[in-house]
């Protein structure tokens, strides 16, 4: 996820969200609103939470941002 959040700011797109969620205990169905926080660890831990409920699809996760 960083990599993508670092290759949207190098390109001029803001960051919104993931789905599913990067913010723990929290899934919304709102893609084009922003996350309300932006906390590093937060998102590397929910990822860790998508290892065992997603790893039958190869991992698929979504990455929405808009330009800037």
């Amino acid at each position: 996820m960083a990599e993508v959040r670092s290759w949207f700011a190098e390109n001029g797109v803001e960051y919104l969200r993931a789905y599913p969620s990067a913010m723990l205990c929290q899934d919304s169905e709102e893609l084009f609103t922003a996350a309300e926080d932006n906390w590093c660890l937060e998102g590397w831990l929910a990822q860790l939470g998508w290892i065992d409920p997603l790893a039958h699809e190869g991992g698929l996760s979504v990455t929405v941002g808009r330009r800037i």
